[in-house]
């Protein structure tokens, strides 16, 4: 439970016969405090003796539009006869108010909740994904790297002391033609 306002102006005060209509079902065991904040005085304070009410109805209706449908009447113990039915109340319930909010090993990187095993740094939804060109991949087999960046490598397209020749890719086609100088041992990699 949770305690909130009641920001909604729709309620009639009468000081005269210390009444306060409300167009809106309230239970009795969730109305709190009610104030003259014209005046800064509490009329209603389900804790103090002194500031209950002497009368309490509140009638639900059921018109199958969602959120507190109803009437709710309340006669005051306070006397309100110097009031002014212009005055503004603040009405204060405890209202049911469920938050779920899961921990910091739960969330990605830009604040959703992670639903799977990340893949890169980005992998949060379908926006995101993987990003192959802003983030290094490691393609693996068996659990194994299948292939390795080396930095110290001179640039150009070498295998060893094996040299690449040409690269051919037919339209259409699936397959590459990859042409060296001596052929390559297998299981060589060859990159650029």
């Amino acid at each position: 439970m949770s305690r909130r306002v009641l920001y909604e102006t729709n309620y009639t005060f009468t000081p005269s016969t210390r009444t306060i209509v409300i167009q809106r079902y309230i239970p009795r065991e969730r109305l709190i405090l009610i104030t003259n904040v014209t005046t800064g005085v509490p009329i209603f304070n389900f804790s103090d003796s002194r500031l209950t009410a002497t009368s309490y109805s509140a009638t639900a209706s059921y018109t199958g539009t969602a959120g507190g449908q109803g009437t709710t009447t309340i006669v005051l113990a306070y006397n309100t006869t110097a009031m002014s039915g212009a005055d503004r109340l603040q009405i204060m319930l405890d209202e049911p108010n469920e938050l779920m909010a899961p921990s910091e090993t739960l969330m990605d990187p830009v604040g959703k909740l992670r639903v799977s095993q990340p893949q890169s740094l980005i992998d949060t939804d379908f926006e995101y994904g993987l990003q192959p060109t802003k983030w290094e991949n490691i393609q693996l087999v068996n659990n194994r790297a299948s292939a390795f960046f080396l930095p110290n490598q001179p640039l150009g397209i070498q295998t060893g002391t094996t040299a690449v020749t040409a690269v051919n890719m037919s339209s259409g086609s699936r397959s590459v033609t990859v042409s060296t100088t001596a052929p390559p041992v297998v299981g060589t990699v060859v990159h650029y």
